[in-house]
């Protein structure tokens, strides 16, 4: 594991320690880098890819291109989409990427972010759920848009 840890150029901002630390919790990013380390190993194996050009490829599939932001009128929150940054959009699909791994149905972390990630690149999977259901409520809200557009 040592050797893993020294081969990956922690200087740049690399896309790993991104992954790594939107999914970190109470303190274990050694358990966490480790599965993550091990999965990007067999995509690496796999596809002849880096794991920044893997992990990249991943975020531009899971990162969404709209946001829906909350407007409030007369008591009622209305959620209209615009568009979004590229941050923006990478967070809230990191986001959706942590709860897809979290609900998935493996028993260990390892598996279950293995199987996740594979599906992203197949086009499926529960983080794909999550990014099609906000599409379906941001095409539902869009003639909010024309309701609420500034004068």
């Amino acid at each position: 594991m040592i050797r893993l840890k020294k081969r990956i150029n922690k200087t740049k901002k690399s896309l790993l320690l991104v992954f790594v630390n939107r999914f970190m919790r109470g303190g274990k990013r050694d358990f966490i880098y480790k599965n993550f380390i091990l999965v990007l190993i067999r995509f690496k194996r796999a596809f002849k890819l880096t794991f920044n050009q893997i992990l990249s490829k991943i975020l531009m599939l899971i990162a969404p291109a709209i946001q829906l932001k909350p407007k409030f009128v007369s008591g009622i929150i209305y959620l209209l989409p615009v568009n979004i940054k590229s941050y923006k959009a990478n967070v809230l699909g990191l986001a959706w990427l942590v709860k897809a791994v979290k609900n998935r149905r493996e028993y260990a972390f390892k598996y279950r972010l293995l199987m996740e990630l594979r599906d992203i690149l197949k086009h499926r999977g529960l983080t794909f759920n999550y990014r099609r259901d906000y599409y379906k409520l941001a095409l539902n809200n869009r003639a909010l848009l024309f309701k609420f557009r500034n004068k």
